[in-house]
């Protein structure tokens, strides 16, 4: 909330930029992903559904499934963006691991999968378009959030 008022940055124009930029990680990772990748990528979310009961742990898995991705595009400029963003988002972050209910998580693990999938079938569009429903759905559960405060 400190660096929100300091810098008068909205919860909206974070998840603008994190849609920007994510959206185009998946893509890229979409042509990148070798099968390695691939089963990296499956091994996030299968760890994360055996975990779905454990908030702190599941949330963990949401974050390496999402820097992975980063890491399969590997482009230094973006990463680096990617990276201050992300300190941003760390304030947000407490709010993911109070309020992350069971259905929530749920969701999000479906979500994961169809973004896996469009990886997997090396679909830019399809992943992009899977990333763009997942963060829509983070960012309407925050701004919930935020007025539930």
């Amino acid at each position: 909330r400190f660096i929100k008022a300091i810098h008068s940055i909205k919860i909206k124009e974070l998840f603008e930029a994190r849609c920007v930029l994510e959206e185009g990680f998946v893509q890229i990772a979409a042509k990148k992903a070798n099968s390695q990748d691939i089963s990296q990528i499956k091994s996030y979310i299968d760890d994360a559904e055996k975990n779905i009961n454990d908030k702190n742990e599941f949330v963990y898995l949401e974050f390496k499934f999402h820097h992975y991705i980063f890491e399969i595009a590997d482009n230094k400029v973006l990463s680096a963006v990617m990276n201050s963003l992300n300190e941003l988002l760390l304030v947000l972050e407490k709010y993911e691991k109070d309020y992350l209910d069971i259905s929530d998580r749920a969701l999000s693990l479906q979500q994961h999968t169809g973004i896996y999938n469009a990886i997997k079938e090396k679909d830019p569009e399809k992943a992009r378009a899977a990333m763009h429903v997942h963060l829509e759905t983070m960012e309407s559960r925050l701004k919930k959030m935020e007025i539930q405060e």
